[in-house]
């Protein structure tokens, strides 16, 4: 599948060499750290975007390499930062990459480090829906402790109803208390 550019969402400057670019990737999938500090000293952009649309910190929170994140954050990449890949995974955020691929560490510092726990992808989806659909229990947990709206509906359900849908008891249990008890988004600040 091939993909076409947007200078809309590029980064300004791509100022590195193509195997730099290369080196930088697999320095995010492969959580090199010192490549990707290197790399990133010698002018690499901390927002780039890969040939399928992802931004770096996408490709790091899909492997759950929380360093690199860090590292990816404190450079500037955008926390919230919307995949450009026509297709299935159109508009997903590096918290939908580090849900969908149940890294609960890489969840748990994109959120303290000021994740929008609301955004959606092209689809409606928020993190909260992805990680009900996936079962990930312990994910769910984080996304509600930091203030993940438990009403918020797609596709005309609610996380209680999809909880319901997909089976999961434990779940269902969980959403239900946030239901009954009243749902008020704790204080958070930001990390900026």
């Amino acid at each position: 599948m091939s993909t076409s550019f947007d200078p809309a969402v590029a980064p300004t400057s791509r100022s590195w060499e193509p195997l730099a670019e290369q080196a930088l990737l697999e320095a995010c999938q492969f959580g090199d750290i010192a490549a990707l500090q290197r790399l990133l000293s010698e002018g690499a952009q901390a927002d780039a975007i890969d040939a399928q649309g992802f931004r770096l910190l996408h490709v790091a929170a899909t492997y759950g390499h929380v360093a690199v994140i860090d590292a990816l954050l404190t450079a500037g990449a955008s926390i919230d930062a919307r995949s450009v890949t026509p297709g299935c995974y159109d508009g997903i955020r590096p918290l939908h990459a580090a849900v969908s691929n149940r890294h609960s560490e890489a969840v748990d510092c994109l959120i303290s480090r000021g994740a929008n726990l609301e955004a959606t992808d092209d689809a409606g989806f928020a993190s909260l829906h992805l990680a009900i659909l996936l079962g990930a229990r312990g994910i769910v947990k984080s996304l509600l402790r930091a203030g993940a709206n438990p009403h918020r509906e797609v596709a005309d359900a609610s996380p209680l109803q999809l909880a319901r849908r997909y089976g999961d008891p434990v779940l269902v249990g969980l959403l239900r208390q946030c239901t009954h008890v009243g749902w008020l988004p704790p204080a958070r600040t930001t990390v900026g």
